[in-house]
């Protein structure tokens, strides 16, 4: 299996040359993480601020994307229903239904 890490401090695959991370790395991250968006999103932000000051040429903006950005629209999946991974105390309280109106704390219905 070939390993796609950054050479630094172009910021570029040692495996591939492409810019890190690159797609076979993006897609080995997501496949890595799985369900943990954040702790994956906390790992880019780490390199995206290890990479802005070693490339000063590059826009912040760019570097967001390219480190950041598509991780936020792969983590955008729909997820399972809330509902579904309740716990706790309160766990097996009747859920609202779907065609009844949003209450506020009062109890008096919600306009939309």
């Amino acid at each position: 299996m070939t390993v796609h890490r950054p050479v630094r401090p172009a910021w570029t695959c040692g495996a591939c040359g492409a810019e890190w991370p690159c797609q076979p790395q993006r897609q080995a991250l997501l496949a890595d993480y799985g369900r943990a968006p954040i702790a994956l999103s906390l790992y880019l932000a780490a390199h995206y601020l290890d990479a802005v000051p070693e490339l000063p040429d590059v826009p912040v903006a760019q570097l967001y994307r390219r480190f950041l950005g598509w991780a936020r629209c792969a983590s955008t999946r729909p997820t399972p229903d809330i509902a579904e991974s309740r716990t706790g105390p309160d766990a097996d309280e009747p859920q609202p239904d779907a065609d009844e109106p949003l209450r506020n704390v009062r109890g008096v219905p919600r306009s939309t």
